[in-house]
C-alpha cells in the first residue's frame, strides 16, 4: 500500500484549493490543512516531511524570498512547492534561493503534477519545463558567439563543415558516426575542433552560429559529399584519421 503524503494548501482562491484537494485526495495525498494564508495554519510541529503548496496569489509567494524564509522557520520539516500562474524566471530563481523544493506553473496537467509532487515528497527538486528554454537563452547571452564573420573565415576543413551540418540537425555523435562512416572518437575530435574554431561553448551555439550564416543541415535523403564518401572508403580499410587522407601511389614491382 503506497505511503500517504500529508499536504497543506495555501491560496486565496477557495474553489481552486477545493479542486486541487479533491484531486490530491484521490491519489495518495492527504490534504490535512487548507487556508487562504499561512498565518491561518496551525503550528505544525512534526519531524517527518510534508508538502506545503503555495499558490501564487498567497501573501507568502512574495518575490523577495523573505516570506519563504519565514515559512522555513515556522515549518522546518515542510517541503515547499510554489504553484505559479505563469512562468517568471526571476521569481523561480528567488524561490529556489530561498529554499523551495519545487516551482510549477499551474497550467500543468494533473498526472504530471501528481508525479512531480511525489518526487518532491521523495526529496527531489522540480522545476517548470519553461526553465529549460530560459536557460538556453541566458547561456547564449552570457557567451557571445564567434567573431568569424563567415564560414570560410572560420578555417573549417571539409570534414568539419560536414560535422557542423550534422550539428545543425541536432544529431548525436553516434548518429553522426554512422552517417559519415567514421568512429565516434573521431566525431568527438572534430566536434571539439569546430567549437574551438567557432569560439562557441557548445553544440547548440555552433548550430545557431552556422545557420545564421546560411549553412543548412544535411537532408535525410541527401547523398554524402565526396569527402564523406572518401572517408567511408578509408574507414573500411583502417585509413580514416578524421580528415580525408590523400591517396598514396601503389608500390611498383
Amino acid at each position: 500500500m503506497p505511503l500517504q503524503i500529508d499536504v497543506a494548501l495555501v491560496g486565496r482562491n477557495t474553489i481552486v484549493r477545493e479542486g486541487l484537494q479533491r484531486i490530491l485526495s484521490e491519489n495518495d495525498f492527504s490534504v490535512r490543512w487548507s487556508a487562504a494564508r499561512t498565518v491561518d495554519l496551525p503550528d505544525i510541529r512534526r519531524d517527518d516531511p510534508w508538502l506545503l503548496l503555495l499558490f501564487a496569489d498567497s501573501d507568502d509567494a512574495a518575490g523577495d524570498g523573505d516570506s519563504i524564509h519565514e515559512l522555513h522557520r515556522r515549518f522546518p520539516s515542510a517541503r515547499i512547492v510554489l504553484l505559479a500562474s505563469e512562468f517568471d524566471f526571476a521569481q523561480v530563481r528567488t524561490a529556489f534561493k530561498a529554499g523551495v523544493c519545487g516551482c510549477l506553473v499551474d497550467e500543468i496537467a494533473c498526472d504530471r503534477l501528481l508525479g512531480l509532487l511525489h518526487l518532491v515528497a521523495l526529496g527531489e527538486k522540480v522545476f517548470p519545463s519553461q526553465l529549460a528554454d530560459e536557460l538556453v537563452d541566458h547561456a547564449a547571452a552570457s557567451h557571445p558567439m564567434a567573431t568569424a564573420p563567415t564560414i570560410n573565415s572560420a578555417n573549417l576543413s571539409c570534414r568539419e563543415v560536414e560535422i557542423l551540418r550534422c550539428l545543425i540537425m541536432g544529431l548525436p555523435n553516434k548518429v553522426i558516426s554512422r552517417r559519415l562512416s567514421i568512429s565516434e572518437a573521431t566525431v568527438k575530435v572534430h566536434v571539439k575542433a569546430v567549437l574551438r574554431k567557432l569560439q562557441v561553448m557548445n553544440r547548440t551555439q555552433a548550430a545557431i552560429w552556422a545557420t545564421s550564416r546560411g549553412l543548412r543541415g544535411l537532408d535525410n535523403d541527401e547523398p554524402l559529399p565526396p569527402s564523406a564518401m572518401h572517408a567511408a572508403l578509408a574507414a573500411t580499410s583502417g585509413l580514416d584519421h578524421g580528415n580525408s587522407p590523400a591517396r598514396e601511389p601503389l608500390p611498383t614491382a
